[in-house]
């Protein structure tokens, strides 16, 4: 089974990936800043799907993601970097 982990996983264009790679059988490690949005993707798709909140603007967190998703599925296949922000709101 392939591992895929993606960042920014809280928001629109996340999410619909979470979606999407649990339908086609894949493990996901999802990370992002929102609490409350990993604790429901959590609920969603418990099978297959664990989450880590973080800031991809400090060093750290970027090394304990990569850290962390390997000590949990052993490797990642495919790596989603979809993290990022938008000052336009929309």
């Amino acid at each position: 089974m392939k591992n895929v982990l993606i960042t920014g996983a809280t928001g629109g264009i996340g999410s619909a990936l979470v979606s999407i790679f649990h339908k086609n059988g894949y493990n996901i490690f999802a990370t992002g800043t929102n609490t409350e949005k990993l604790k429901s993707l959590k609920e969603k798709y418990n099978e297959r799907l664990d989450c880590l909140k973080s800031d991809l603007l400090d060093k750290s967190q970027i090394e304990r993601i990569v850290k962390t998703a390997n000590e949990h599925f052993g490797t990642i296949h495919i790596l989603i970097n979809n993290a990022g922000i938008t000052k336009d709101n929309l």
